[in-house]
């Protein structure tokens, strides 16, 4: 039959011979010992070279699937078989032998699946900073090395519930639920590229049910006057950057990459590129999108003022390099914190806070025709006729 095992390792340690293999009529292994003094190998092994197709071949293997070393006969034996009960199952074009190889198990580990699809996404062009932090910092450190194969729903179950366990360092609190789920979509987004791309996995594992659930959070938002106040406490080199930042209510990439040449007429500004310490400049936003936006006179006259040629960046730090989101968020976390606003973040501060302001200052206006086309005050209109109330 195909594959075999051998012995490795010392040899008898009595008589100093090479160990002797008992065979049936076919020619299968059936025991390995020393047939003059019936001692046993200390380890085993199997001979896979005979597994193979146009993807290659098994191999010579001296651990199971666990990693563990063929201490043996029978252990070996209970390989052997299992490999050629695939074989015979799938047939030899369909036969994957990396599921079986040492560099096959090594290179399907959950953090190497991880890291493939992170380099494939910045071939892509595609931003993997999240999706970096994700494995590195949460799942990796609770998955450990297991195969992606061997993944089963009852361990991203327990994912979520260790992550959810975790204490978030910049808030010494436990993860918010998006936060969680952010995570676990990084892993789903590795799950999918290999079941549907790579054709690796059979399926994508279920995860818990309910994970993919947006809750709404209390997150807290500011008006334009406590936008200022918080600013008038930051560092005076990110002040104006800051000051962008909550006028434009884009990412946080996107102000950091803001160059001079962005400055448009009429007080507009072109978002058009991000800036991230890792990717240094992209010259092209998460959208794949321009966007021009207006900004108040005196703040675009302040940017204009910098002192930049057209293709250089606006907001330097002082080793005279772009500011980074990371470093931005870590300065306005630290004095958030000092000047008592605990529960603002860096996205609330402006991204949250410029929606919401603006979805008020619709409703306001909405409510202003209102009143006017039924011959109302606002006040009125709002009272007694506006339905429903929102």
């Amino acid at each position: 039959m195909r594959g075999g095992i051998f012995a490795y390792g010392p040899p008898c340690p009595i008589c100093k011979k090479t160990w002797d293999s008992i065979r049936d009529k076919n020619g299968d292994v059936l025991n390995i010992i020393c047939k003059e003094h019936y001692t046993v190998p200390e380890k085993y092994a199997v001979d896979g070279r005979g597994f193979k197709n146009r993807k290659g071949n098994v191999g010579r293997l001296f651990r199971d699937e666990r990693g563990e070393l063929l201490y043996s006969f029978h252990a070996a034996k209970r390989l052997l078989e299992a490999i050629r009960h695939d074989w015979d199952k799938l047939g030899q074009e369909r036969f994957d032998p990396t599921r079986w190889s040492r560099s096959g198990r090594e290179s399907y580990k959950v953090h190497e699946c991880a890291r493939e699809t992170i380099l494939h996404m910045e071939s892509q062009g595609k931003d993997s900073s999240y999706m970096e932090i994700s494995f590195r910092l949460h799942i990796n450190p609770i998955i450990g090395d297991i195969d992606i194969r061997e993944l089963t729903e009852d361990d991203i179950e327990k994912l979520q519930i260790a992550i959810m366990k975790k204490t978030n360092p910049l808030t010494n609190k436990p993860y918010e639920w998006n936060t969680v789920r952010c995570y676990l979509r990084s892993l789903r987004t590795v799950l999918n590229r290999y079941c549907h791309r790579k054709r690796i996995l059979p399926y994508v594992p279920v995860f818990p049910e309910g994970w993919s659930e947006v809750r709404d959070l209390d997150i807290p938002t500011l008006t334009p006057k406590e936008q200022a106040e918080l600013i008038a406490v930051m560092p005076e080199r990110i002040r104006l950057l800051l000051q962008t930042y909550a006028a434009l209510g884009c990412r946080p990439a996107e102000v950091c990459g803001l160059k001079k040449m962005d400055l448009l007429p009429d007080n507009m500004v072109r978002i058009q590129r991000v800036y991230n310490a890792k990717r240094k400049e992209v010259p092209y936003t998460k959208t794949k999108r321009k966007r021009t936006h207006p900004l108040p006179p005196e703040l675009h006259a302040a940017l204009h003022a910098q002192a930049a040629f057209p293709g250089e960046f606006l907001f330097l730090n002082n080793r005279g390099v772009p500011f980074s989101p990371g470093k931005v968020s870590d300065m306005f976390r630290e004095h958030a914190n000092k000047a008592g606003r605990h529960n603002v973040t860096l996205y609330s501060f402006s991204r949250h806070s410029l929606a919401t302001e603006v979805y008020r200052e619709a409703l306001k206006n909405a409510a202003v025709e209102a009143a006017k086309r039924i011959g109302n005050t606002p006040a009125i209109a709002e009272l007694h006729y506006i339905k429903p109330k929102l």
